[in-house]
């Protein structure tokens, strides 16, 4: 009784604010963007290339296409919630933060994940997909880049300030590994770049992955994440949260004080 009567407001506010979240997306038009853009990839890769080249292909076209679709997009959610003052209710309300960003996260990587198979469906086909390390590469990668996101963006106020140059310089470098998704360029220092790992393991869905690659695959990917978590919060507490607090608005503004007393 005692766990159920403790596990159930969390789980709850973790529902609410996910459903919350995905009417917003929804509203924002993300996920008809998101489809659109996927089905016409799909259809333009299933008319004009062959199967093995879409396999060698698809990696790097996740690569780029996870990473509009969770650090750009995560970016402009909490742009737009801080201009619409949804961050000053979230410091009083008693939504904890985890429960925020952990909504963020779920439903940015889910949505990826869903556009992503529908790339794979239409450019591909579901027939010798290996779907274990695939899944695992394209929920690390879309966690890690939603996670960069929101440490990116905590302390900005526009979205000019968000991609000038941060968030240019961090999608940059998470993007790297795109040289060898595409058979470009292969270095041993491309494996010190978080998502690299998850290349590794998108890559394996086609190729098959041998014991060492499916550990740094998997032990690297989930690292990487540990270390996104804490830096987002981190900076989520105390760029949003505590700058918002009424303390930190009453000490920048001592009229609000005097108003009250």
């Amino acid at each position: 009784m005692n766990r159920r009567t403790v596990s159930h407001p969390a789980a709850g506010r973790l529902a609410a604010t996910v459903a919350l979240d995905i009417r917003l997306q929804a509203r924002n038009a993300l996920y008809s963007i998101g489809i659109g853009v996927a089905v016409c990839l799909g259809l333009v890769a299933r008319f004009f290339l062959d199967v093995s080249t879409v396999a060698a292909l698809l990696p790097g076209l996740w690569l780029g296409a996870i990473g509009s679709t969770t650090f750009m997009f995560v970016a402009g959610m909490i742009l737009l919630e801080k201009s619409e003052r949804t961050v000053d209710a979230l410091v009083v309300t008693p939504l904890p933060v985890p429960t925020y960003l952990t909504s963020k996260v779920v439903t940015l990587t889910g949505f990826a994940t869903v556009e992503s198979l529908i790339l794979l469906v239409l450019a591909h086909g579901l027939t010798e997909v290996a779907f274990v390390p695939l899944l695992l590469g394209i929920g690390c990668l879309g966690v890690i880049y939603t996670l960069a996101g929101i440490a990116q963006v905590a302390s900005q106020a526009s979205a000019t300030d968000f991609l000038v140059p941060g968030g240019i310089v961090t999608l940059t470098i998470l993007q790297i590994p795109f040289l060898d998704a595409f058979g470009v360029w292969s270095h041993p220092a491309l494996y010190v770049i978080p998502t690299q790992a998850t290349v590794v393991l998108m890559k394996g869905a086609f190729a098959g992955l041998e014991s060492w690659q499916w550990l740094y695959g998997i032990g690297y990917s989930l690292v990487s994440i540990a270390g996104a978590s804490w830096l987002a919060y981190r900076r989520f507490q105390r760029h949003m949260v505590q700058r918002h607090s009424p303390v930190a608005k009453s000490v920048a503004d001592p009229r609000q004080g005097e108003t009250r007393a």
